[in-house]
């Protein structure tokens, strides 16, 4: 067990000889065995443990173990006792234990200037996790299986047999904690270990089968993400906008898919992207703010949605006037002192000076006056004008005595303004702070 270990912290340059690391200690059988795997290699750590106190004296009892074990070998020790009232409406037991326990964890880090955060799953988790995603039918997700590493976390003892680590302990005579909830069927990953697992004759066989698997579509998985990642920055998304078509997807379906999930949209909006067979215009958002919008000619529009509502309020004077919107720099100035910084977007006339002016975000329903007299639909015109679906989500309209007077979006340069008129200018982006 300890060349395994060994082996794969070499293998992912972890260099852990060099740099301290966080061990995420339950006091359970697979965490005690990295604990005591890392002190007989000789590796820095100091340990983190979480009471949730959902067993009673039961998760007492773990905190005094693995408090009692960190203190014989002289290990830095941080509890957390977790209050269970403190959970979200509608999250559940496990997602909140979740969100606590990478909290905590993150905190540390950051404050004992840790460089990772160790977890014990092993290969029985990796089976585990593979049934999970393929009863919930996300078969690349399943496939893939457990990352050795994802951000701060890293995970030594993925290649190991549950009967490894039992061997390990053992022989040496070494204790640890038994969770009486693992026995439990409530939750999936129960009914998976004790049902599907727990009746396989061959189980470690299996497992050992699927490390191969695992690694190999992981292996896949980089390859496609890498190369998704040379044509796509994800900073784009801040301030901008990204725009593929079907093509683009091809050969690369597995990358494409993870960065949809990332971005918070669900499966049925990857569904319809692979299919293609939706009316432009449709538009999708996600549960992280972001939205995409299929537009003629196949393509696909993604961005950030636009929170703000209102631009800026004020009279228009003899003074340049700027103010920010939507991650952009505008200013307002009359056409004469417009000295070529920047692009023109938009125009009002000299009769405005004086005008209490409102410029806020497009709402539906706004219209605008045709020459001709009457209004129109502004989400008429910008569609006959073929605003794309950036242009659109990002349009400003200006309102003088409750009517809209103009409308402008970044990237749409507006010509035939008169050095008398106010022009509106689109300066840069604004700096993040």
């Amino acid at each position: 067990m300890l060349n395994s270990i060994k082996a794969e912290v070499n293998r992912r340059a972890w260099n852990l000889h060099r740099q301290r690391v966080l061990l995420a200690v339950s006091g359970g059988r697979d965490s005690a065995a990295l604990f005591y795997a890392f002190m007989e290699l000789g590796y820095e750590f100091e340990v983190a443990h979480i009471n949730y106190g959902l067993r009673g004296s039961e998760s007492d009892g773990d905190e005094d173990f693995v408090k009692k074990i960190c203190n014989n070998h002289h290990i830095i020790c941080h509890v957390h006792r977790a209050n269970p009232e403190t959970s979200a409406p509608g999250e559940s037991t496990q997602m909140w234990a979740r969100r606590v326990r990478y909290d905590f964890f993150g905190g540390i880090l950051s404050r004992r200037n840790l460089a990772y955060t160790a977890v014990a799953h092993h290969a029985g988790d990796q089976l585990e996790h593979f049934f999970i995603y393929l009863w919930r039918n996300q078969t690349d997700t399943a496939f893939r299986g457990i990352l050795p590493e994802s951000g701060s976390v890293i995970r030594p003892m993925l290649g190991i047999l549950p009967s490894q680590i039992h061997a390990f302990l053992v022989e040496a005579g070494r204790s640890w904690r038994e969770d009486s909830s693992n026995a439990k069927t409530d939750y999936l990953r129960n009914k998976i270990r004790h049902g599907i697992i727990g009746m396989m004759p061959d189980a470690e066989e299996q497992m050992h089968s699927f490390l191969k698997v695992s690694d190999a579509f992981q292996g896949q998985w980089k390859e496609q993400e890498s190369v998704w990642n040379l044509r796509w920055h994800w900073n784009e998304l801040d301030r901008g906008y990204w725009v593929f078509q079907r093509a683009d997807i091809r050969g690369l379906e597995l990358a494409w898919k993870q960065v949809f999930q990332r971005l918070g949209f669900s499966r049925d909006t990857w569904q319809h992207v692979q299919e293609g067979e939706v009316r432009v215009g449709a538009r999708f958002a996600s549960g992280l703010g972001y939205v995409l919008v299929a537009s003629r000619g196949g393509f696909w529009y993604v961005h950030k949605e636009l929170t703000e509502a209102l631009a800026w309020e004020g009279i228009l004077s003899d003074v340049e006037l700027d103010f920010d919107f939507g991650g952009y720099r505008f200013r307002w100035c009359r056409g004469q002192d417009w000295k070529g910084e920047g692009v023109v977007l938009g125009r009002l006339p000299q009769k405005y000076s004086g005008k209490l002016v409102v410029v806020r975000a497009f709402q539906q329903g706004d219209r605008m006056p045709l020459k001709s007299g009457g209004t129109q639909k502004l989400s008429d015109l910008v569609t006959n004008e073929k605003w794309n679906p950036y242009e659109k989500s990002r349009m400003m309209v200006a309102e003088v005595d409750g009517a809209v007077v103009m409308a402008a979006a970044v990237g749409r340069e507006v010509a035939g303004w008169s050095p008398e008129d106010w022009v509106l200018v689109g300066l840069a982006e604004v700096e993040a702070s």
